[in-house]
Formats: structure tokens, C-alpha cells, sequence
């Protein structure tokens, strides 16, 4: 292989090449040249493939971090909403119970009229 010391001397020696030579190299350049951006390419693709699926692993797991805290948010409005439910029906009952209707109260009021 040559050695060069110049611009000069590079020009000269690729004038004095013939062009299957260049085209030769020109081939050779541009095959190598393919190889390393497709190796570049697959380790970026490689590399963010892999980031994308630690951050999924990693929000799964802030996911199920996260379940027991909701669990019990989820427990302790489950007991409200029933006790609230019992009262409701407790109230209820006792209407239903003690039948409270105009009617009754007409009657009640008029029994105690009378026994006066």
C-alpha cells in the first residue's frame, strides 16, 4: 500500500487508477458502508426494545405496588356503602312497621277525643 504526504500526491494516484479500479472500490465502500448502517440500525432497535420493555416491567410493578393501597379504598367504601344501605332499610322498617299513615293518626286522635 501507498504512503501519501499530500493532497497532491492522493489526486495523482487516483487519476492514475483505472475506473473498473474506483468502481471496484466504490462498491466495496459502499457494501461496507451498508453493513455498519445495518448493524448500527439493529443495535438501536435492540437497545430501545429492550428500554421499552423494562419500562413496562417496571410500571407493572408500580402497578401491583399500587393494588393494596386501592384494595383497601376499595374495602372501606364497600363497608360504608353497606352500612348505609342497612340504615336506609332500618328507616324503612320502621315506617313500614309502625304504619304511620294519616289514616291512623285521624283515628288515634279521634279514640283519644272521645275517651275525654
Amino acid at each position: 500500500m501507498a504512503k501519501f504526504s499530500g493532497p497532491e500526491e492522493i489526486r495523482e494516484w487516483y487519476e492514475q487508477q483505472s475506473e473498473s479500479v474506483l468502481l471496484r472500490a466504490k462498491g466495496t465502500a459502499e457494501n461496507v458502508l451498508n453493513v455498519y448502517s445495518n448493524e448500527v440500525v439493529e443495535s438501536y432497535l435492540v437497545d430501545h426494545q429492550r428500554s421499552i420493555e423494562e419500562g413496562i416491567v417496571v410500571g407493572e410493578i408500580r402497578d401491583l405496588k399500587a393494588f393494596w393501597p386501592q384494595f383497601g379504598v376499595n374495602l372501606a367504601g364497600g363497608f360504608i356503602s353497606a352500612l348505609l344501605f342497612a340504615a336506609l332499610l332500618t328507616v324503612v322498617a320502621f315506617f313500614v312497621l309502625n304504619d304511620a299513615s294519616p289514616v291512623e293518626i285521624g283515628r288515634e286522635i279521634r279514640q283519644q277525643i272521645e275517651e275525654q
